[in-house]
């Protein structure tokens, strides 16, 4: 019972931790990230570029395409949300190993680095690279956090794969 509790304590904190600190540590990272580039890219790449800012964690920005004379519209979310207070609720509540922390808490910061260096080869280059970032934010990112939960709730899976889980 007292492990209970001090997982569900351990959880609160985590979501308030999420919900006031994080989600401002994110909105920072975009700010002072993502959006220098797109200035960057209207002086040094000469593109017709405009963004609309929902939340601090979102961001919208329209590209004007010479080729289609049309904007197209690029969805940019800060990486390390939901997914991973998602998954790092379940591993606390399960009481996964380091591993499962480990795989989490990097992908997300490893995805974060990525979609930001994406973005200015996105502008510049070929619109291409700000897909590394919509796969990441879409697919990957869900992907990465389900699997790690099923790994952490699904013991036999874990010796079928030869993956070794100590419990802390």
């Amino acid at each position: 019972m007292k492990t209970v509790l001090k997982r569900t304590l351990y959880v609160v904190v985590l979501t308030l931790f999420y919900f006031t600190v994080w989600s401002s540590v994110r909105g920072w990272v975009t700010t002072y990230t993502v959006l220098p580039q797109v200035e960057l890219a209207k002086e040094y790449c000469n593109k017709t570029i405009y963004v609309d800012q929902n939340r601090p964690t979102s961001t919208i920005i329209h590209v004007y395409n010479e080729r289609n004379e049309q904007y197209d519209t690029i969805y940019y979310t800060t990486p390390a949300g939901f997914y991973l207070l998602f998954g790092l609720v379940f591993v606390i509540l399960f009481g996964g190993a380091a591993i499962y922390y480990k795989v989490l808490l990097g992908y997300h910061l490893g995805f974060w680095i990525l979609s930001i260096i994406s973005m200015m080869p996105g502008f510049c280059i070929h619109p291409l690279f700000f897909h590394v970032s919509n796969l990441g934010i879409i697919y990957l990112t869900p992907f990465v956090t389900f699997l790690v939960i099923i790994f952490l709730m699904s013991p036999k899976l874990l010796t079928a794969f030869k993956i070794s889980d100590q419990q802390k």
